[in-house]
């Protein structure tokens, strides 16, 4: 028993990563002979949710560039977010691909080991995308078949967009919803002001960013009244031009609108109580009216 329920034996990859309800599918394959793929592992500590997890082939050490990995593959259709938990053990390096291109590193060299760490990846509209979790060993000396090095992969979430392109999450009280992601390729959007009958209270952070990359083609954004807050980062690195904040806005976290360069006039809602860190830095803004309910501003750069 654990966590009061019983234990059951994971037998395929499926099994072992889905969370509950979840429907993904799973191959792997490794560029030795013979191979190295990734496994089930269903002992408790060596998964997050105790029942079950995916551990990266043991594949030996060659020299840079030819570096011997085992990849774990996964298909989804359309927009959205997905989520994973990883834990790495000894030396190695985990990378993410798109359509078989390097997105990017998901876990570094050095990165320390024995800790599960939550990672989330936005993916773009699309009608079909492959995403590779791919690990190579990059302990010198290593031989084919080693066991000191490698990762566990645990608990993927294939979080879908909607039709018009977002991921909503309901708030920790249950009343309201974030904007987790927008995953759409329209210039011009207006936030809905409401989610299966609740609120939208909050765009979250890096909501309308793309992992180093600038959003598409957005470029002018109507925020709802009844949006409250703003989270860190969510539209920096944008083309966005025109933002429309709602009256009942009262924090605009850091680095909203980071490098937002075409952005050059917003006016701040009478109501706002905050303004984060660089929230406006390096953006096209010639000037900015700060409301009289403002009690924080940043001490250095806005």
């Amino acid at each position: 028993m654990l966590g009061g329920r019983q234990m059951q034996a994971q037998t395929t990859l499926d099994e072992a990563l889905n969370v509950p309800g979840g429907t993904l599918e799973f191959t792997s394959s490794s560029t030795y002979v013979p191979p190295y793929p990734w496994t089930v592992v269903t002992e408790p500590e060596a998964s997050h949710d105790g029942a079950g997890a995916a551990r990266s082939g043991a594949t030996g050490y060659y020299g840079s560039p030819h570096y011997n990995a085992s990849t774990l593959s996964t298909t989804l259709t359309g927009g959205g977010v997905l989520t994973f938990w990883v834990k790495k053990a000894g030396e190695g390096e985990l990378g993410l691909f798109i359509n078989d291109k390097f997105s990017h590193t998901v876990e570094n060299p050095w990165n320390l080991s024995g800790e599960w760490r939550f990672h989330q990846v936005k993916l773009a509209q699309s009608e079909q995308t492959t995403v590779m979790w791919r690990f190579d060993n990059r302990k010198s000396g290593s031989q084919p078949g080693q066991t000191e090095h490698y990762f566990l992969l645990d608990e993927v979430r294939w979080h879908p967009a909607d039709e018009q392109g977002y991921v909503f999450q309901l708030n920790e009280e249950g009343d309201s919803y974030a904007v987790w992601a927008y995953c759409g390729h329209a210039a011009e959007i207006s936030v809905p002001a409401t989610v299966a009958g609740k609120p939208v209270t909050v765009i979250g952070a890096n909501a309308f960013i793309f992992k180093f990359k600038y959003t598409n083609n957005l470029t002018t954004v109507v925020l709802p009244e009844g949006v409250q807050r703003i989270e860190a980062g969510a539209f920096a690195f944008s083309i966005v031009s025109s933002v429309t904040l709602p009256s009942t806005l009262q924090y605009i976290g850091a680095s909203a609108f980071l490098v937002c360069q075409n952005l050059k006039q917003v006016t701040l809602p009478a109501g706002l109580t905050e303004l984060g860190e660089a929230a406006f830095w390096k953006t096209g803004l010639e000037q900015i009216e700060f409301p009289p309910e403002l009690r924080a501003i940043p001490g250095g750069r806005l």
